[in-house]
């Protein structure tokens, strides 16, 4: 293949290609219902920095996976204001979903280190299993139903148009009928006519050629 016709992967459309996953447990799962979607946004976007922290090994004394993710970051991302942020992070402490050390000041840095933040990992039970079963379930009737009323209505359409063939044809074979009616009565009302003339016609010559004749036994033998 000619390299010029060939769509080559840029840096800028690989990025292009990445997604955020959004764990099916956070809409299925009974714990995290009440979790509003600014929560289940701010987790997702959480967990996907905690993949980073995975790469670059950042693992507390307690061998627990730790990340940073500063209120100033999410405002940038979200267009949060720092209320806001404050009560999504307080709303996923409250669900057992975020956890928090704060770090204090470090007189190094003569500044305030932010704080180091822990996601717990998601709870799915044998009934957010069934909920999402019977969703899909439920979904999938939907459609099937809906599949099936459409066939309905199309075969109605259909009954209509062969009714409204019938009536047609059955208009047509009596507007027919009608006119072979009316056509066998003029051919015989002609015919009658025509039987009643020729006779009278013929009758009348009779008369009339017999008065002229002469039968006398003048003219003829006895």
């Amino acid at each position: 293949m000619d390299q010029t016709n060939f769509k080559f992967y840029q840096s800028k459309n690989a990025y292009g290609t990445k997604f955020f996953q959004l764990p099916q447990v956070l809409l299925y799962g009974e714990k995290y219902k009440e979790l509003s979607d600014s929560a289940k946004l701010g987790y997702v976007v959480l967990r996907d920095r905690l993949e980073y922290s995975l790469q670059n090994n950042w693992i507390d004394d307690e061998d627990r996976v730790y990340f940073i993710f500063t209120n100033h970051e999410l405002q940038n991302l979200f267009g949060w204001s720092t209320r806001k942020i404050s009560k999504v992070k307080k709303e996923l402490e409250e669900a057992g979903l975020l956890f928090q050390i704060n770090q204090g000041f470090d007189p190094k840095k003569k500044k305030n280190l932010p704080n180091r933040l822990y996601l717990a990992d998601l709870e799915v039970t044998a009934k957010d299993v069934y909920i999402k079963q019977d969703f899909a379930n439920k979904a999938a009737e939907t459609l099937d139903t809906s599949g099936l009323a459409q066939m309905k209505r199309r075969q109605e359409k259909i009954k209509t148009a062969e009714t409204l063939d019938t009536s047609g044809l059955a208009q047509m074979k009596r507007r027919q009928e009608t006119a072979e009616t009316l056509d066998t009565s003029g051919l015989a009302q002609m015919k009658h006519n025509l039987y009643k003339d020729s006779k009278n016609i013929d009758t009348n010559r009779y008369n009339i050629d017999t008065q002229k004749l002469d039968f006398s036994t003048a003219h003829f033998s006895p």
